[in-house]
């Protein structure tokens, strides 16, 4: 799920498991490290980010458990190769 929260995005991801989960996307070159997700105490991943106005796709990237589409977001895109993007707009006015 994201939200907006001020002038910064909030990425949460309901997932207890895992060592390690981040925020993947156009928005900083599909790292699979840029952008953390922290645990907090009731298991949810949260992060969050300052973007630019515009549309945006990501995934959120478990390490050992590979990727994961967040379907709770503004919308998702299917690609060619089946998999599906999570997309997040942004609007001019944040």
């Amino acid at each position: 799920m994201v939200t907006c929260r001020g002038n910064e995005y909030e990425f949460r991801l309901e997932r207890a498991e895992g060592e390690a989960v981040y925020v993947a996307g156009d928005f900083n070159g599909w790292s699979t490290d840029a952008l953390a997700m922290r645990r907090g105490t009731n298991g949810q991943w949260v992060a969050r980010v300052r973007l630019e106005a515009g549309t945006y796709h990501f995934r959120y990237y478990v390490a050992g458990g590979g990727w994961l589409t967040d379907f709770a977001a503004f919308g998702v895109k299917q690609h060619a190769d089946g998999h599906w993007d999570s997309v997040l707009h942004v609007p001019h006015n944040n």
